[in-house]
C-alpha cells in the first residue's frame, strides 16, 4: 500500500469521526497539490467547468471531478507504460483509458471545433483572393 494510501485511512478513522462528529468526503478540492497528478485533476476539473460556464449543478460538479481524476489516471498509467513501467499492463491502460472516456462523455463534454478554418473554407478563401488579384480578361 502507498504511503498516499495509507495516510488516507489513518485520516479517517473512527476516532478522527468521534472527535469532529461527522464524515467528511474527500474530492478533488480537497487535494492539496503536491503531487503532479492533483495539480492535473484539478487543471482538468478547471477546464471542464469552464467548458460550461456559469453556475452548476452539484451533481454536474462532482462528474466534473469524478471525469477530470479519472484522466489525470488515465495519462499517468500511459506514461508509465510508455517510459516501460511493467508494473501497468496493457490491459490497466485500456480499462482506465475507457473509464476516462465514459466519465467524460457522462459530463457531455463534446470534442470542440477545431481553431481555425476548415480545408473548404481555406480553399476558398484562397480562390476567393486569387480572383481578386487576377487581371481582368
Amino acid at each position: 500500500m502507498s504511503a498516499d494510501a495509507t495516510a488516507i485511512q489513518s485520516g479517517s478513522s473512527a476516532s478522527s469521526h468521534a472527535v469532529t462528529g461527522k464524515l467528511r468526503l474527500a474530492t478533488v478540492r480537497d487535494l492539496d497539490g503536491r503531487t503532479r497528478a492533483s495539480r492535473r485533476a484539478r487543471e482538468l476539473a478547471a477546464g471542464f467547468e469552464r467548458d460550461f460556464g456559469g453556475d452548476m449543478s452539484s451533481g454536474r460538479r462532482l462528474a466534473i471531478e469524478r471525469a477530470a481524476a479519472m484522466v489525470a489516471l488515465a495519462e499517468d498509467a500511459q506514461t508509465r507504460r510508455l517510459a516501460g513501467d511493467q508494473s501497468v499492463s496493457l490491459e490497466d491502460v485500456v480499462r482506465i483509458d475507457n473509464a476516462a472516456a465514459r466519465a467524460v462523455k457522462a459530463i457531455g463534454i463534446k470534442p470542440g471545433k477545431p481553431a481555425g478554418p476548415t480545408l473548404a473554407e481555406h480553399l476558398a478563401k484562397r480562390a476567393a483572393e486569387r480572383d481578386q488579384k487576377a487581371p481582368p480578361a
